[in-house]
């Protein structure tokens, strides 16, 4: 059996996010990114958590932040600046007219791999990766992002979103 790959399991992937958000809480992430040894406390605190488990800093977890940085990075720029577009916290889904996303897709690519899939860790990605790649600001929350589309293909389009009310944030 090879030892480099692993089907990650949505336990794997919630407890892998939720230590990330613990780390940075803790202080573990700086401007450019998290500390160095973070891997190595990521796999410690797993293996602890997940009893049994093989995964390992090298190439599992690495592997596997390195596809949320990818897919977070084309929702944000997909979401940022392309008014027609929101994205619905309950479902997990883009929402858009076809028209929108043809102009999407036109200026980025790399936008063809989100449309239908279900994006449901993108909240816990906002708080682990913490920054817009695109413009290097601190990430907007997705309520506020709702709130603030304003759609040039359709006005009607953010119903599903807008007006959304925050959640207060949790006290520890």
């Amino acid at each position: 059996m090879d030892k480099t790959r692993h089907a990650w399991t949505p336990v794997e992937e919630g407890v892998l996010v939720e230590l990330m958000k613990e780390l940075v809480t803790k202080g573990w992430k700086t401007e450019n990114g998290f500390k160095p040894g973070y891997l190595l406390k990521l796999e410690s605190e797993m293996l602890k958590k997940i009893l049994g488990t093989d995964l390992r800093a090298n190439p599992h977890i690495t592997s596997r932040i390195t596809i949320w940085k990818k897919f977070h990075g084309s929702l944000q720029t997909t979401l940022n600046g392309n008014s027609g577009i929101g994205f619905n916290p309950t479902t997990g889904l883009l929402e858009y007219h076809d028209e929108c996303w043809a102009r999407i897709v036109k200026a980025n690519p790399n936008a063809t791999n989100i449309r239908y899939k279900s994006w449901p860790l993108y909240d816990d990605w906002n708080e682990a990766f913490g920054t817009d790649r695109a413009n290097d600001r601190a990430v907007e929350d997705v309520v506020d992002a709702a709130n603030g589309i304003r759609n040039e293909c359709d006005p009607d389009l953010g119903e599903h979103v807008v007006n959304l009310t925050p959640t207060p944030p949790m006290k520890p």
